[in-house]
């Protein structure tokens, strides 16, 4: 406290140099990268979720499922049991790679050792004899089931590996296609809605940096 009995905050990211609690007004309000100004009525309107109590930042939406708004939501993943975001996009891309990887080396170790004179891919469609012994057809029929899989996992990290480049969520991709506001390339393999794209790089940079600049908050939040 100052000798007129003002409060003062010193050392406190955001917070104003002197001036009391009381006389503060909505135009004091500090400006930060975890504020979010509306800038009109309809505006906060559009970004206000009744379901939390406040108001969204910019890509932020709330998950039904989760019950809670998920800051730059790609989608609810029911492998993980959890929302796709910021703060676990990366985890969720390094998990896929890690699937990819193994599942194609169980693909190719059991192939080569019940079809060993032939290649991957052609005993994946020709390998006689494979159908005689019990351990071998239940490995070849494991094997089937493992190429359906791994094909549907590297659609969808194509499909992300897209989206990064794009800066887009799959969120964001859903609501360009029913609003037809984004732009599609490729027979919709890439939607672009232009609102975040920044060019590959940048693009590619800002997704690597995901989560390591932590939200400072003002004074005034602190009690």
């Amino acid at each position: 406290l100052s000798r007129d009995g003002q409060e003062k905050t010193r050392g406190l990211p955001g917070a104003e140099s002197a001036g009391s609690l009381s006389n503060r007004t909505p135009k004091d309000d500090l400006k930060g990268p975890c504020r979010v100004s509306a800038g009109s009525p309809a505006k906060v309107k559009e970004d206000w979720c009744a379901k939390c109590q406040l108001v969204r930042p910019a890509r932020a939406w709330h998950c039904r499922i989760c019950g809670i708004c998920v800051r730059r939501m790609d989608h609810h993943c029911v492998w993980i049991n959890s929302c796709v975001g910021e703060s676990n996009h990366q985890a969720f891309i390094l998990a896929l790679s890690i699937f990819l990887l193994t599942s194609v080396y169980g693909i190719t170790l059991t192939l080569d050792t019940i079809c060993r004179d032939r290649s991957v891919f052609t005993a994946l469609f020709y390998c006689p004899g494979v159908y005689a012994d019990y351990s071998s057809a239940l490995s070849f029929t494991c094997v089937w089931y493992s190429v359906i899989i791994t094909a549907g996992m590297a659609y969808i990290f194509l499909i992300q590996l897209i989206n990064i480049s794009y800066n887009v969520t799959e969120r964001e991709v859903q609501q360009a296609l029913r609003q037809k506001t984004g732009r599609r390339l490729l027979y919709g393999l890439i939607v672009d809605t232009g609102q975040y794209n920044r060019g590959f790089l940048r693009n590619w940079h800002q997704f690597s940096t995901l989560g390591s600049h932590p939200c400072h908050h003002p004074a005034e939040d602190i009690v």
